[in-house]
């Protein structure tokens, strides 16, 4: 019987969208309390999350955690609006951190996913085909998530640092800083961006009581006014300057403090 399969595909989706649009309202624009975590692996994946977020931010129209154990901070990122996926996978996403009550000078800023020439991130989104959810390529909802995963652990591998001594600029996702950054998909095509800072570079930013100030900021996409060809494997092949195009993809930030969580 097709069309209860047909149904079965689409039901779950709009279920997921009210869901999350219901979620976001009953959440703070911006997190309030601190958070201790143990036993986090950063990887993409929202196993560990299980409490939920903290707090969905209108301005960067996402979900977001923060959190810290002895060790490290946590951020975990999560956006189901393709629009804003689109601007982070192209542009990164960076977390600053930085004194409390200053917004000048550099902190310490950790941005990913960084590219290196034309090698750029897209991504397969669905569309609804006869009822079913499926990419424009013909992949159904389900397999969707694997090939975006796939493209992200081939073409994702550089970080950008900056104000760390002794950190280059521009270091492989696979680093011996102990700085991680990961981004995937869900079975739904929210993106999940996670990042991990060893707090010992971040110690001398603290103030007494260990909080500082922090930025979580969706960087502009310079290549706004760019059209991209690409290969049959979805690789880019090109890029051409659109004449009379205007870059309209500004940066989108958000500042909020945060203090060091203790254990119980």
């Amino acid at each position: 019987m097709p069309a209860p399969y047909k149904n079965s595909l689409l039901i779950p989706a709009l279920l997921l969208f009210f869901g999350i649009n219901a979620s976001a309202q009953k959440l703070p624009n911006k997190q309030k309390e601190n958070l201790w975590t143990s036993n986090v692996k950063v990887d993409g994946k929202l196993t560990e999350a299980e409490a939920g977020f903290r707090a969905y931010n209108t301005a960067v129209e996402a979900f977001y955690t923060l959190a810290n154990d002895d060790a490290n901070l946590y951020l975990t990122v999560k956006s189901g609006h393709g629009a804003i996926v689109k601007r982070i996978l192209n542009g990164g996403l960076t977390l600053t951190v930085k004194p409390t009550g200053e917004k000048k000078g550099t902190g310490v800023a950790v941005g990913y996913p960084f590219y290196e020439g034309i090698n750029r991130m897209t991504f397969y989104n669905w569309v609804l085909k006869d009822n079913r959810m499926v990419s424009p390529e013909g992949a159904e909802l389900d397999s969707l998530m694997k090939l975006n995963n796939d493209r992200m652990s081939q073409r994702a591998k550089v970080i950008r640092v900056a104000g760390i001594v002794g950190v280059d600029s521009l270091i492989s996702v696979y680093n011996e800083h102990g700085i991680k950054a990961v981004g995937g998909f869900d079975g739904q095509l929210n993106y999940v961006y996670e990042v991990s800072i060893p707090l010992r570079y971040l110690t001398p930013l603290l103030k007494a009581d260990t909080k500082f100030a922090y930025q979580i900021k969706i960087n502009a996409t310079k290549d706004a006014n760019i059209v991209f060809t690409y290969h049959p494997d979805g690789s880019v092949a090109s890029m051409t300057k659109k004449a009379g195009a205007v870059g309209a993809q500004e940066a989108t930030d958000l500042w909020g403090e945060y203090a060091l969580a203790k254990k119980l």
